[in-house]
């Protein structure tokens, strides 16, 4: 996650979307014209707009903003972010979640 103030007016960003092998999923930022991407970076996403990003409204980034590969992502109620996939087979309460990578998320106890 990053902090209003990482946050430079003046440039370009996308998002890494982290997975770490404990499941633990987070966001990171990504400088367009000079990438350095996290080691734990799963997927990442399309130039995001400046104003979401200091905002930082995961959920309207999800909505506006696709992957790199085109595809969209979702984000649940506690920040975690879920792959298009995970995000259908968590709708319709498959009990098997094609969870990406093989590992399942850090989620909020119910």
């Amino acid at each position: 996650m990053w902090k209003r103030s990482d946050v430079d007016e003046m440039k370009r960003y996308q998002i890494a979307l982290c997975q770490e092998a404990n499941g633990l999923r987070r966001f990171a930022l990504v400088d367009v014209d000079q990438p350095s991407f996290p080691g734990t970076t799963a997927l990442l996403t399309e130039e995001v707009p400046i104003n979401l990003l200091l905002r930082r409204d995961f959920t309207a980034i999800a909505e506006q903003v696709k992957l790199s590969n085109g595809e969209k992502f979702g984000v649940d109620a506690h920040g975690v972010w879920l792959t298009k996939n995970e995000c259908d087979a968590w709708d319709r309460n498959w009990s098997d979640i094609p969870w990406l990578n093989g590992i399942p998320p850090l989620l909020a106890p119910k």
